[in-house]
């Protein structure tokens, strides 16, 4: 497959939004780029399941952050149940 074709097979998986924040690709006027989500340097690899659709601030953010087995590691968008780690309160926070 090549690359542009991983591109937007990721871009179709993410519905064409970033998979850390929601923001879409009409809000911020282009398209947005693709994350290891196990960065390259700490082993990970360019499979679909490891490349994330995200924002160009989401992407700096988390940098080449992993530490997996941390409370506070990163969750991933597709593997990780958000309703296991977030609660909305009342105020809507």
């Amino acid at each position: 497959m090549s690359a542009e074709a991983w591109r937007q097979a990721v871009r179709e998986l993410y519905d064409f939004r970033c998979g850390y924040c929601g923001v879409r690709e009409t809000d911020v006027g282009a398209p947005l780029t693709l994350d290891h989500f196990q960065p390259r340097s700490k082993g990970g690899s360019a499979t679909l399941a490891n490349l994330v659709y995200c924002c160009h601030a989401c992407n700096e953010f988390k940098s080449d952050y992993w530490q997996p087995e941390s409370v506070r590691r990163i969750l991933h968008p597709r593997r990780d149940v958000m309703a296991e780690h977030l609660v909305e309160a009342a105020s809507f926070t």
